[in-house]
């Protein structure tokens, strides 16, 4: 609906209600340690470490955001929930890619 908001008036007026998008994580889990691989390359069973998300959630998020503000759409903070329990990356992640924390 950002390309074309009356395909779908109703989603577009929720999304003028918006402000942000958290992140959640089971924190309790240990992480991998971080590779960096491109998203089509990762071919282990377990998931990507929390940072590797948060990292590709900002990033699509930010590329969001631009187009939105190109066309005069609100756009949306990164508020994702890190440093409670888990793992100091966690926080450090959220620190470099975050508006703010929603929790942690």
């Amino acid at each position: 609906v950002s390309l074309h908001p009356t395909q779908d008036p109703k989603f577009h007026y929720f999304l003028t209600h918006v402000s942000g998008f958290d992140c959640v994580d089971d924190e309790s889990k240990v992480d991998l340690p971080l590779e960096f691989k491109e998203p089509h390359d990762w071919n282990n069973d377990r998931n990507p470490p929390y940072s590797y998300y948060m990292y590709y959630y900002w990033a699509n998020l930010m590329s969001l955001n631009n187009f939105r503000a190109q066309r005069g759409l609100g756009t949306f903070t990164f508020r994702p929930q890190c440093g409670e329990l888990g793992d100091v990356d966690h926080l450090i992640g959220g620190f470099l890619l975050a508006s703010s924390i929603n929790q942690g």
